[in-house]
């Protein structure tokens, strides 16, 4: 499961300050940095009418409603072993996968403790720094995309955490990631590992 993730707020990586320059203007209420929950407007990178990879801007989640009347809950992770085949997500995951910019995102463990239920949060994201890319997938809802996570199962050493994560592809599959005639199927064995550690609350 991926609920929240974060985008850097100071000492910017280079390929974050390339995103914000093609992005050009940020619209009313979008945001760029800190940490990013679903209904948020955040940027995506996709392909344009040319099939050329690009920045957008992009809402976190699905509406529950139909495209033409979004409204109410959000769906805002899709699990990628199955999507291929949900009615909802079979289209996008054909024609319309994403990339997610972030530089880690977080999870919540439910810890027992001798006086209750605390939950502990966690950054996690592969190991190195700069920009991470989490496998998303699109759909365009009253004139304005709206994209959904992918998760897959959790890696061992997280699954305490939770059972889920998202999609993380090396950078050496990101580009295929976003073109049509790839199966996706044939992405996720290279999925990366993730590290974990508390965060400061």
């Amino acid at each position: 499961m991926c609920g929240r993730y974060y985008l850097p707020e100071e000492d910017l990586p280079q390929e974050w300050l390339n995103i914000l320059k093609l992005l050009g203007g940020i619209p009313e209420g979008a945001k760029t940095a800190g940490e990013i929950s679903p209904g948020d407007i955040v940027p995506a990178i996709a392909n344009d009418r040319s099939l050329s990879p690009r920045p957008f801007f992009m809402r976190w989640g699905y509406s529950m409603e139909n495209a033409s009347s979004p409204g109410g809950k959000l769906i805002f992770n899709a699990r990628s072993e199955t999507a291929a085949e949900k009615p909802m997500f079979r289209e996008s995951m054909a024609a319309r996968r994403c990339l997610i910019p972030a530089v880690h995102y977080f999870e919540w463990e439910k810890r027992q403790e001798w006086d209750g239920i605390r939950k502990v949060k966690h950054i996690l994201r592969p190991e190195g720094n700069g920009v991470i890319y989490l496998c998303g997938i699109y759909r365009i809802e009253q004139n304005r995309a709206a994209f959904t996570i992918l998760t897959k199962q959790a890696d061992d050493n997280i699954a305490f955490i939770h059972d889920r994560m998202p999609l993380i592809l090396p950078r050496n599959c990101i580009k295929a990631w976003l073109k049509p005639q790839t199966d996706p199927a044939d992405l996720l064995q290279y999925a990366c590992r993730v590290q974990s550690g508390e965060a400061a609350v």
